[in-house]
């Protein structure tokens, strides 16, 4: 993905990463990457098969890899989508 001002080319990040706050054991990393998952899988469902949503080892991490093997724009779009579900993920409380 490329800044609009930026004018050289950068390649598209083959993942994404979305820390959670330390606030306690309430939001968990578990809960946000199947959140990811089945929304993705909902709204994405041909990229989401090349995707993979994993937890990291550090405990407060998920990352959303292989956005490099899709189309940038649709890259671009799910990376958008996964933005707005942490940040929905984030606030309300019923998660």
């Amino acid at each position: 993905m490329t800044n609009e001002g930026d004018t050289t080319a950068q390649p598209d990040p083959p993942e994404v990463t979305f820390t959670l706050p330390p606030r306690g054991a309430s939001k968990r990393p578990e809960q946000l990457a199947a959140l990811l998952e089945n929304t993705l899988r909902r709204e994405f469902p041909a990229a989401a098969k090349l995707l993979e949503i994993a937890c990291l080892p550090d405990g407060a991490t998920v990352a959303l890899r292989n956005l490099d093997q899709l189309d940038e724009e649709v890259a671009r779009k799910i990376t958008r989508r996964a933005d707005v579900v942490r940040n929905e993920f984030l606030i309300s409380p019923w998660y």
